[in-house]
C-alpha cells in the first residue's frame, strides 16, 4: 500500500508499458495469456515489474526486452534500412554464429533458393511471425519518408471527394499539418508519429487509434473522440480540446502544456508524467484519472472541474479561475487569426 502526495492511500499497480506490450505481441514474442498470467502473479506477490516476471518465467530474454524498449523506437526513425539479420542479432533472438551458418547454407547450390528468414524459421530459432514482423516493419520504415507525402495527398483527395471513413488503416508517419479535416473517422487507425500540427480536426473520431508520439500542437480538436486512444508522448501543446472525449486514453508523458481542456472528459485517463502546466481544465472531468507524476503547476480549474474525492487541486499547484476570465485571456493572447481558441466551429 502506498500513500500519494495528498495523504490518500492508493493500491500500487504493476508497472507495464502498453506500447511495449503491443509491439511484443505484434512480433509474436509474447502472448496475451502470458501477459495476463504475469499481471496476476504481480498482484498476488506484490511485485511491481511485469518485465521481471516475464524474464524470470523464461518467456522472453532481458536482452530482447531492452532492445524493443530502447533501440527499436530509434531504429524505426532512421531512414537507412538494415538487413533482417541485424535486427535479429541486436534483439538477442539469434547469435552471430547462427547468422554465419545461414549465410553459408544460402551459398550452397542446393539451398540457394531459400530466403534468410525461412532458414532461420526452419532451424527453429525464431517464429515465422517474428520474421514477418521485422520484414513488414523495415519495409514500412524504408518507405515512410518517401510515401508520407503521397499518402497525405491521397487522403486529402479522398476527403475532398466526400469520403470520411479512414478507420483501421495504417497511416503511420503521415503528414497532415495545416489541414482542415473535420468529422473524419480514424477509429483503430495506426497514426504513430503522425503530423497534425495546426490542423482543424473538430468532431473527428480517434477511438482506439494509435497516436503514439504524434504531433498535434496547436491543432483544433473540439468534441473530438479519443476514447481509449494511445496518445503516449504525443505533443498537444496549445491544442484546442474543448469538449473532447479522452476517457481511458493513454496520455503518459504527453505534452498538454497550455492546452484548452475546458469541459473535456478525462475520466480514467492515464496521465502519468504528463505535462498539464498552465492547461485550462475548467469543467473537465478528471475522476479516476491517473495523475501520478503529472505536472499540474499553474493549471486552471473552477467549481465545475471534477476530481476524485479528497484530491486537493491547490496542493498540485493548480489555480482557480472563472470561466469568463479564461475565455477573455484566451482571445486576448491568440497568436494569429487562425488560433483555435476563439473559434466557434
Amino acid at each position: 500500500m502506498l500513500i500519494n502526495r495528498i495523504g490518500r492511500q492508493v493500491t500500487s499497480k504493476p508497472s507495464w508499458d502498453k506500447q511495449l506490450e503491443k509491439t511484443l505481441q505484434e512480433a509474436h514474442l509474447i502472448s496475451t495469456k502470458q501477459i495476463e498470467l504475469a499481471i496476476e502473479e504481480a498482484k498476488n506477490t506484490g511485485k511491481e515489474n511485469i518485465e521481471e516476471i516475464l524474464v524470470h518465467r523464461g518467456w522472453i530474454r532481458q536482452e530482447t526486452l531492452d532492445f524493443f524498449k530502447e533501440k527499436w523506437p530509434i531504429l524505426l526513425r532512421q531512414k537507412s534500412r538494415k538487413r533482417i539479420g541485424y535486427y535479429l542479432k541486436e534483439s538477442g533472438l539469434v547469435t552471430q554464429e547462427q547468422i554465419d551458418f545461414v549465410l553459408k547454407k544460402q551459398k550452397e547450390k542446393t539451398k540457394c533458393w531459400i530466403k534468410f528468414g525461412q532458414l532461420i524459421v526452419i532451424k527453429g530459432w525464431v517464429k515465422s511471425g517474428t520474421i514477418d514482423f521485422f520484414i513488414e516493419s523495415v519495409s514500412e520504415q524504408s518507405q515512410s519518408t518517401d510515401s508520407s507525402c503521397s499518402l497525405s495527398e491521397k487522403l486529402i483527395e479522398r476527403y475532398l471527394a466526400g469520403e470520411i471513413n479512414f478507420a483501421r488503416l495504417k497511416l503511420n508517419y503521415i503528414r497532415l499539418n495545416n489541414k482542415v479535416l473535420k468529422g473524419i473517422n480514424f477509429n483503430r487507425t495506426e497514426l504513430k508519429e503522425a503530423e497534425f500540427q495546426n490542423s482543424h480536426l473538430n468532431y473527428c473520431s480517434f477511438k482506439n487509434a494509435n497516436l503514439y508520439h504524434s504531433n498535434l500542437e496547436k491543432s483544433s480538436l473540439k468534441q473530438t473522440n479519443f476514447t481509449k486512444a494511445c496518445l503516449e508522448e504525443a505533443n498537444l501543446q496549445d491544442a484546442y480540446l474543448e469538449e473532447a472525449d479522452l476517457r481511458n486514453a493513454d496520455l503518459k508523458k504527453a505534452n498538454l502544456h497550455h492546452a484548452d481542456l475546458i469541459n473535456t472528459c478525462l475520466h480514467g485517463a492515464d496521465l502519468r508524467e504528463a505535462d498539464l502546466c498552465e492547461a485550462y481544465l475548467n469543467g473537465a472531468d478528471l475522476t479516476k484519472a491517473n495523475l501520478n507524476g503529472a505536472n499540474l503547476n499553474g493549471a486552471y480549474y473552477d467549481e465545475n472541474t471534477a476530481f476524485d474525492r479528497n484530491l486537493d487541486p491547490i496542493s498540485l499547484g493548480m489555480k482557480w479561475i472563472d470561466i469568463k476570465e479564461v475565455k477573455s485571456v484566451m482571445c486576448a493572447n491568440r497568436q494569429s487569426l487562425f488560433s483555435p481558441f476563439c473559434m466557434t466551429t
